[in-house]
């Protein structure tokens, strides 16, 4: 049982991201390694050896895209925030320094979608899109409250935050869907129990078993 619960707090303490074939880990603020997902515990690849990103953060967020991976925002100490977007190429083992984000933000996450990267969190109070291929920022939406720490993933065409603490730090227990095609944001439902400080990946695509949202009961 104690070797257990040991090896689950060996996992949650990797923040990772997955790119070119690996998960890539990063477990400190300047501390970026890839690492082996083997019979139940995460190993380190002792041949490879990662730069340190360029400006050290924590509570940022990261996503791979093209072959690349992206630590965005985060604070680089524990009050104050950045904008600024770090991109690390692995084919050359280099950090290089982006576009900035429109705001400074931390306790956010992101999702890799059609060639961009959504971010949202913090007290943005908004979902934002990077373009790579010409290395700009734009504001996708914007909404009523703060979502910090909030989970976000791809399905179905459509964007899903899930969670999150509002500016009161009282903790969400709702969804909200950005669907691309029509450019609107909806609350979808309402999961068992409120959540901060965790991921979101798409399993599968249904979620009927969470109770759905009655229009108007809630304000996004």
């Amino acid at each position: 049982m104690e070797r257990s619960r040991e090896r689950g707090e060996e996992r949650e303490r990797w923040r990772r991201v997955s790119i070119a074939g690996l998960q890539w880990a990063m477990d400190r603020p300047d501390s970026v390694c890839p690492v082996i997902w083997c019979s139940g515990l995460w190993t380190l690849k002792p041949s490879v050896k990662v730069a340190p990103l360029m400006i050290s953060v924590s509570s940022f967020a990261a996503a791979s895209l093209h072959n690349k991976l992206y630590v965005i925002g985060g604070g680089p100490n524990g009050k104050l925030a950045t904008d600024k977007t770090q991109c690390y190429d692995p084919s050359t083992n280099k950090w290089s320094v982006k576009s900035p984000m429109p705001v400074e933000a931390k306790c956010i996450n992101a999702v890799s979608f059609h060639d961009h990267i959504y971010v949202v969190g913090g007290a943005m109070k908004a979902l934002y899109s990077y373009n790579p291929l010409d290395d700009s920022w734009s504001l996708v939406t914007k909404f009523s409250h703060e979502r910090a720490s909030c989970g976000i993933a791809a399905c179905c065409n459509k964007i899903f935050i899930t969670g999150g603490r509002d500016e009161r730090n009282e903790v969400i227990a709702t969804v909200l869907c950005w669907n691309v095609e029509t450019g609107k944001l909806t609350e979808e439902c309402v999961l068992p129990r409120g959540v901060s400080h965790h991921s979101s990946v798409t399993i599968r695509k249904s979620y009927t078993h969470i109770r759905r949202i009655v229009t108007g009961a809630v304000s996004v």
